[in-house]
Formats: C-alpha cells, structure tokens, sequence
C-alpha cells in the first residue's frame, strides 16, 4: 500500500498535490489543512492511499475534549483521536467493505482510549472524531462515514449531491440556538456568550445525547462505543456522470456558508478551481476575521480545515 498525502505532525498547514492513473481514469488529487490558529494544533487530519489501483481516502476531525485527558499531557483528546485514526487506516486491510473499516479503525481506538484510562460509560473520557472514508475503483466510489465531515460529488451537468449526512446538525443547532438566546438576553456578543456557564454545560449534555446514543437518535463518532454500527453510513456512486469529488471537514466551510445549498457547494469548487485550497482558506480566514463578535454563529473563532479535491480526468 503506497501512501500519497502522507505527513507527520508538522501540519499546521500543509499542502499536498498528486496524480492517480486509474484503468478507466486519471485522478487529480489536491490535498490541504490549516490549524485554527498557527500557535495551536491542527485536531483535524486526512489520508490518502493508493492499493492495487484502488485510490482510498480518509478525513478526520477530531471532536473538542470537554475534559482534559490527563495521561495525554498537553495532547488534546481531539488531536489524538484524528491523528491516530489517520496513522491507523494505513495498516488496515482495505480489501474489505469500507463500513468494516470503519469498525475496525473504532475497535483499535477502542483499545488506544482503554490504555489511556478511558471509560464506555463515561462519553467524555474518550478522544473522538468524525470520519469519513472513500475508495475509488472501476469508476465507482464507495464510502462509510460518520458525524459532520462530509462528501460531496459534482456533475458534469452542473448539479451536485451531498453524499454524506451529517448527524450532528441538529445537536448543533439546538446548542447554537442558545447560543444565540443567552448573547440577546445578556445583551453581550455571541464570542462572550460562548464562556456563559450555561452553554458549557449544554455542550457536556449534548455530547452525552448525542455520541453514539444507544437509542439510535444520537449523532455518530468514532470514540470505541460498539454503538457506532448504528450510526455508519454506507453506499456507492457510480462515477460516470461525475467529474469532481470533495471532502471536507466542517471548518472548511466559510461562516455563513452551507454545504447543503447548491450555490455555495459551486462557490466552493469554484474557489478551489480557480486558486486552489489556500485560496478558499484565505476567504474563509477574511470572513472570520470581519466578523470578530461571531454573529455568524459559530463555537469557536476559527476551527481547523481539512479538504480532500478529487478531479476526474477521462
């Protein structure tokens, strides 16, 4: 198995580009991901692989540790969960459907959280992370994922198709929505209300709801719980009528933007096309930084970004 976007943990922002052939195609593949802030580690990670002609992808964003992890020192939960699955998925057997995978990578953190003293019964105890994996093989794409990063393919008609859903959403929305009540109420900016003791213990009790909830209505994540085979996604699009793939993870996105609209999924590619990955994160950057009180409502200042662009060259 040959790695292609291979890095180690220099990777505050890095930049990686490479060409696939593939029987039926040639794969264009740009790869890029930037800290939130250059004095702070990048929790969000991507791999890409290349076995018997089989391209296999895989992007990681590492959810926020709300309780330090105290045998990880100064390693956030987040940033060891992202980076171990990226390292981990190098020595799986990817012959296998893409949902075992994703078993198998949860298993192994599994095991990676236990030695660090993590606990089933305690959500918060253990480093977690989105996922979403792919394979390219005989003009089709599969994938598994789970939680908020997600897939996108373009058309050669113009449409395109979110192929991933993200579970997290409405988990969000409820916790932006108080978000938003406690900064009018107090009549303080959002960027203070994100310190309110109230949305702090908001964010405690929906990462208990939502992770891997054993009721199904939860939001998926690769944290070890078994529960996660509730959550996988899974399926396969046939690549004749496509000629672009993106994946990403949610920071990429700009705020106000939204993955869901068909005008900013062209806004995306269109930045990407025209100035490639550094350019949509210098927008994204200028969009944060003019907006500094957060009224576009958003947990953090800035979060790490993470973008797999995939072009199909026939």
């Amino acid at each position: 198995m040959q790695s292609l976007a291979n890095y180690s943990d220099n990777d505050q922002e890095l930049y990686i580009d490479f060409n696939v052939q593939q029987a039926q195609h040639e794969l264009v593949v740009s790869t890029g991901t930037v800290a939130s802030t250059p004095d702070k580690p990048n929790e969000d990670a991507h791999c890409v692989l290349e076995s018997d002609g089989i391209l296999i992808a895989g992007i990681f964003d590492g959810a926020t540790s709300l309780r330090p992890i105290l045998k990880l020192k100064n390693q956030s939960g987040a940033r060891f969960a992202s980076h171990f699955l990226k390292d981990t998925l190098r020595s799986i057997d990817n012959c296998q459907p893409l949902t075992d995978v994703m078993i198998e990578l949860n298993e192994r953190l599994l095991t990676a959280n236990s030695m660090l003293g993590g606990l089933l019964s305690d959500v918060h105890s253990l480093p977690a992370s989105t996922a979403t994996l792919i394979t390219i093989s005989k003009n089709v794409l599969s994938f598994a994922h789970v939680g908020d990063t997600f897939g996108v393919v373009y058309f050669k008609d113009g449409s395109s198709n979110v192929f991933t859903s993200d579970t997290n959403e409405k988990f969000d929305k409820r916790v932006l929505t108080l978000l938003k009540t406690i900064s009018d109420n107090k009549k303080i900016s959002p960027r203070d209300a994100r310190n309110d003791a109230l949305l702090k213990e908001a964010l405690f009790e929906t990462a208990r709801d939502k992770n891997n909830n054993p009721n199904g209505r939860g939001s998926g994540i690769v944290n070890g719980d078994p529960n996660i085979t509730k959550y996988i996604q899974a399926g396969t699009i046939d690549l004749a009528a496509v000629d672009t793939i993106l994946l990403g993870t949610d920071g990429m996105i700009p705020p106000g933007w939204s993955i869901q609209r068909k005008h900013d999924r062209d806004k995306l590619r269109e930045l990407i096309e025209k100035n490639g990955i550094t350019g949509l994160f210098t927008v994204k950057h200028e969009i944060e930084d003019n907006d500094p009180n957060w009224h576009k409502l958003r947990f953090k200042h800035s979060d790490d970004a993470t973008v797999v662009f995939i072009n199909i060259v026939r």
